[in-house]
């Protein structure tokens, strides 16, 4: 390991008191970005989002379970209204028969769903629903918003438009789950995860609101559905030379890096049968970064968080079998596949598993970096983290890490990347293409250096010397 990369460790207790994830709405689905973390002082509007494409249909006069995800249980209570800009029309439906400043709290700060009856002959083709939870805990004003775009109809399309409907019950496509097919899950079966090949599993990681399942790869295989083929086999990703490697100590957890060519690889375990989480952003970054994707409205406020902006990669294992993969995060909500902001997965390998009440992931990445992820260069801010496992907080569920088990680092990695690395953005054909106009460039070079060689000879043909290979 080369002496100019070095990790400083500053193990900060750091401000993040106010950090990860809190409330978006699951059906009828948030608008998109269906983040967690709009809050009422960072962002603008009653919603936090602007109005999108996705509208869900539903029944005027009809009995809605409304749904959310929920990832730390604030103090205060929850309310729902129906909005509609053009008739003028803004209508409390939670709590039923509650007043201007009321707040549902009858069922628990832990809830995630609550029975809505929608009102009888109101229709709409552009209302809303605003769902907003309170965090009194911040202060009696503060609120977090989730905002699902509607369509009030006397009939609503069946089964979400996701699946038909069969002996009165509805019979939902591949992926898709709930009564209406309203949910969408990673996997179903093991088929789904490559198991019939022995590659990896469907697991249940969350059922509090439906049985959403992820696959978890066996040793040797990685990726969403565990498809890809790692570099080491089953048994040897636990097998490693600690001198290859710098170690350092993350608070409770242990951290082994090395940089080999292009690549990063990375071995972190911490004390937890939850998810393990590592992220990075570079140093000099500033709140501007949150302009990201462009289409959508940057955080307001001065302040910018440990948590923003941040490229990140978390681990889970269960059953012998482990999932690892790429993720980011515009500020505080809880951190998405990097295929939600239009980026992929570019682990180049990876695993996890538990032992001894420990979880380690190990994985190799590209110091380039492509959509939603950050170069490996230069100076890093780094964030760490793992879960907890508390009543509300169920292994494997990404939610709110706990206060003791987090912290923050720099890291310092060389300020340049390798020169095949600054072409990784570039296509197949798009390099053919400036490859061909450097050797085109060359060739007229030399064709006009040999005409004026030429021209050269005529004029003073008794002292001047051709440039030719016979002189």
């Amino acid at each position: 390991m080369s002496s100019s990369i070095h990790l400083v460790i500053l193990i900060l207790t750091c401000s993040l008191e106010k950090c990860l994830s809190h409330v978006s709405l699951r059906y009828p689905p948030a608008r998109q970005l269906d983040l967690d973390f709009l809050d009422s002082f960072r962002t603008e509007g009653d919603c936090g989002m602007e109005s999108g494409t996705l509208r869900t249909s539903l029944t005027a006069g009809s009995l809605l379970n409304l749904t959310w995800h929920l990832g730390y249980p604030h103090g205060g209570g929850y309310r729902l209204e129906l909005v509609s800009p053009k008739q003028s029309l803004a209508m409390l439906l939670v709590p039923a028969g509650g007043k201007e400043n009321s707040w549902e709290t009858e069922q628990g700060k832990f809830a995630q769903s609550h029975p809505v009856q929608l009102p009888q002959g109101v229709e709409c083709e552009d209302c809303y629903l605003r769902f907003q939870r309170q965090a009194t805990e911040w202060g009696k004003n503060y609120k977090f918003r989730s905002c699902a775009d509607i369509k009030l109809v006397s009939e609503r399309e069946e089964c979400s438009g996701k699946g038909k409907v069969e002996g009165g019950r509805c019979a939902c496509d591949r992926g898709r789950e709930g009564d209406q097919c309203q949910y969408e899950t990673q996997c179903q079966t093991d088929q789904d995860c490559n198991g019939p090949k022995g590659q990896g599993k469907c697991l249940e990681v969350d059922t509090s609101i439906f049985p959403f399942k992820q696959c978890f790869c066996a040793g040797g295989w990685f990726g969403s559905q565990c498809q890809h083929q790692a570099r080491w086999e089953e048994g040897q990703a636990k097998q490693f030379e600690k001198d290859n490697f710098t170690e350092e100590k993350l608070g409770d957890a242990v951290l082994f890096w090395r940089v080999a060519g292009e690549e990063v690889e990375v071995i972190m375990t911490a004390p937890t049968t939850s998810w393990v989480g590592l992220g990075w952003r570079p140093a000099d970054a500033t709140k501007s970064c949150q302009k990201f994707p462009d289409q959508y409205p940057q955080p307001k406020g001065n302040d910018f968080h440990p948590m923003d902006c941040m490229d990140m990669v978390i681990g889970v294992a269960r059953e012998g079998l482990g999932r690892v993969g790429d993720f980011y995060t515009r500020d505080r909500s809880t951190p998405r596949e990097d295929t939600f902001w239009g980026g992929e997965d570019d682990l180049a390998s990876s695993h996890a598993w538990e032992e001894d009440g420990q979880t380690t992931i190990r994985f190799v990445k590209k110091l380039a970096g492509g959509v939603a992820d950050h170069p490996l260069q230069g100076k890093l801010t780094l964030i760490w983290a793992f879960g907890q496992e508390d009543g509300f907080y169920k292994p494997d569920q990404l939610k709110y890490h706990g206060k003791s088990s987090r912290g923050i680092s720099v890291l310092e990695m060389p300020d340049s990347l390798p020169f095949s690395s600054s072409l990784q953005g570039f296509s197949p054909v798009t390099l053919g293409i400036l490859v061909s106009c450097v050797l085109l460039l060359l060739l007229m070079g030399l064709q006009i250096w040999q005409n004026f060689d030429k021209k050269l000879g005529c004029w003073t043909p008794s002292s001047y010397q051709s440039f030719s290979p016979n002189n």
